[in-house]
């Protein structure tokens, strides 16, 4: 969202003007950035580079009317790191790749952190979600060899001991990646059959703890948050009177 906000004029700073309103500073937590236009002559300059900025990495909406929307180019890697990191991963006999934003797998992850010998993170930012990539949740680096793949150089994090660290867009990355194993392995898979073993053990167990946690959850009125939206959703409403309220139910 980019949002152009009135403010009072330069010449009112400190003197207590009517409807004093300071919008740059107001917005500066919750926005990417702010800036306070002071000559007009740039206007159509910021909001050019505010649209730019609102949709790239990470992306969010953009709401200006009759304006379009910019189409941020995706980049791919340097070759020379992809190979780096190819090659360690086809050396690796039990590697293992997390992708996400923030998302903690409470009871699923950890197993396999633990037992991977080559983790390769795609888009996740470190956080207290991700324990800031520090042990014991996550393996000391001495033990286990990480690869950071992320859009740009902020989501990098720098207190993880990184193998290699590949900047550009995940989704060209990793089709540069697939490429690259491809001419390093055979065309068939590697056998990993202990290490693919565990995965599905823990993956299975990881299945039921949470059907049965769905189990526990449906049904309920109201309705539980924990229960998931199925699609498409069908509404059903009784009719309002004066003693029966709205009832919406989601099914």
């Amino acid at each position: 969202m980019v949002l152009l906000a009135g403010q009072h004029g330069t010449a009112g700073d400190h003197l207590d003007p009517l409807h004093e309103g300071c919008a740059a500073e107001c917005f500066k937590t919750v926005a990417k950035w702010t800036h306070r236009v002071t000559d007009w002559e740039m206007n159509s300059y910021w909001v050019r580079k505010a649209l730019v900025d609102a949709v790239a990495y990470p992306p969010g909406p953009v709401v200006v009317p009759g304006a379009g929307l910019p189409v941020m180019p995706s980049t791919q890697a340097v070759p020379v790191l992809v190979d780096r990191a190819a090659d360690l991963l086809a050396a690796a006999q039990r590697p293992l790749i997390i992708a996400g934003d923030g998302v903690h797998w409470s009871g699923f992850r950890g197993p396999l952190l633990r037992a991977a010998d080559t983790v390769l993170l795609v888009g996740l930012r470190a956080g207290e979600l991700e324990s800031w990539f520090e042990p014991p949740d996550w393996p000391a680096a001495d033990r286990t060899t990480y690869l950071q793949l992320q859009e740009t150089a902020d989501e990098l994090w720098l207190g993880l001991d990184s193998r290699v660290t590949v900047l550009g867009s995940s989704r060209l990355v990793l089709a540069q990646l697939t490429e690259a194993l491809r001419a390093r392995l055979p065309e068939q898979p590697v056998p990993r059959p202990e290490w693919l073993g565990e995965l599905a053990g823990v993956r299975t167990a990881f299945a039921g703890k949470r059907a049965t946690a769905l189990s526990s959850s449906q049904g309920k009125t109201p309705i539980h948050t924990y229960e998931p939206r199925r699609s498409p959703m069908r509404r059903t409403k009784t009719r309002p009177s004066s003693t029966t309220p709205i009832r919406v139910r989601f099914t």
